[in-house]
C-alpha cells in the first residue's frame, strides 16, 4: 500500500509542478507592469507566489486524496494445476527437481543404510584453490592497468 501512496503522491506532484511553474512565468509578466503602479513589484510577487504554492498544495492534497480513493486492488486468480503435475508436491522440490531432505524408507533396518534409494549427497569437488594474484607480480595504485 505504501507503494502505491508513493506513486500517487508522486504522480500528482508533477502533475500540478509544471502547471505552477507555468503560473509562476505569468505572474512575472504581470508583475512587472505593477511597477508602474508605484508598487514594490518583488513584493507583490512574493504575496503571489506564495498565495499560487498554497493553492498548489491544496490541489496536491486533493488530487492525491482522489487517486488514493479511486485505487482498486485486484487479486490475481491462482492458476489451476494440471492433475499431472499435481500428483507431485512442489512445495518439497527445490529448483534442481530433488528434494530437500530425504525421507528414510519404511522397513529400513539398522544395517542398511538409512536412505536408501534417495539420491546420493551431492558432494563438492572442487579443484584446489587458486589465487589469480599467484605468479603475477602484485599491481601498484599508480601503475598502469595491466589489461591495455
Amino acid at each position: 500500500m505504501k507503494q502505491v501512496e508513493r506513486f500517487a503522491y508522486l504522480g500528482s506532484i508533477d502533475k500540478h509542478w509544471i502547471d505552477h511553474i507555468d503560473h509562476l512565468d505569468g505572474l512575472r509578466e504581470g508583475v512587472r507592469l505593477r511597477a508602474y503602479g508605484q508598487r514594490d513589484p518583488l513584493v507583490e510577487f512574493k504575496n503571489e507566489a506564495f498565495g499560487l504554492f498554497e493553492g498548489l498544495l491544496d490541489r496536491i492534497d486533493a488530487e492525491l486524496a482522489r487517486r488514493i480513493f479511486r485505487v482498486g486492488v485486484m487479486r490475481q486468480p491462482r492458476p489451476e494445476i494440471p492433475l499431472a503435475q499435481a500428483t507431485t508436491n512442489v512445495d518439497t522440490l527445490d529448483q534442481t527437481g530433488l528434494m530437500d531432505t530425504p525421507t528414510p524408507e519404511l522397513g529400513a533396518e539398522r544395517g542398511t543404510p538409512a536412505f536408501a534409494g534417495s539420491p546420493s549427497p551431492i558432494t563438492n569437488h572442487q579443484s584446489p584453490a587458486t589465487n589469480s594474484s599467484e605468479g603475477r607480480k602484485k599491481i601498484g595504485r599508480n601503475d598502469p592497468c595491466p589489461c591495455g
